[in-house]
């Protein structure tokens, strides 16, 4: 068996795009095994009952807080990706942020703030599936 090659990045292009001839390229990568771990760990909220019976248990996962830290851990560039206002190229952004006990550069918030909500969601599903097989690896 291989291991996931964790330093590649793919090219990735939204089922949403709407430019086909000048397409944005999204760039995205694996997540760390430590990061998938914390935001596996800060999505789910789990109660179990109490004995006396009347109690039922709960669970919660938080989707949502999910695709932005993998969006936020994942998204490693992006190419024409226009600034709706002055209908130029936006530059890639990341910060310093820690998480799990050490710093990330990661993608800066105000980028993400300008990625249209299905877009998010798809390119976190995206960045989530980098982080296993493929059927073709999985056979062998």
């Amino acid at each position: 068996m291989d291991g996931l090659k964790i330093n590649n990045e793919r090219v990735f292009i939204s089922e949403f795009e709407t430019d086909k001839e000048n397409p944005t390229k999204w760039k995205i990568g694996i997540l760390d095994p430590g990061i998938s771990a914390e935001i596996e760990d800060n999505i789910t909220d789990i109660e179990v009952s109490s004995k006396k019976g009347n109690d039922k248990g709960k669970a919660k996962l938080n989707i949502g807080r999910r695709n932005l830290l993998v969006l936020r851990y994942g998204l490693k560039g992006f190419e024409n990706f226009m600034d709706p206002e002055t209908g130029k190229e936006i530059k890639f952004e990341t910060e310093t942020r820690p998480f799990a006990k050490k710093s990330y550069e990661v993608v800066s918030d105000r980028i993400i703030a300008l990625i249209p909500s299905k877009v998010r969601t798809e390119l976190a599903n995206a960045i989530l599936d980098e982080n296993t097989f493929s059927e073709e690896e999985e056979k062998n």
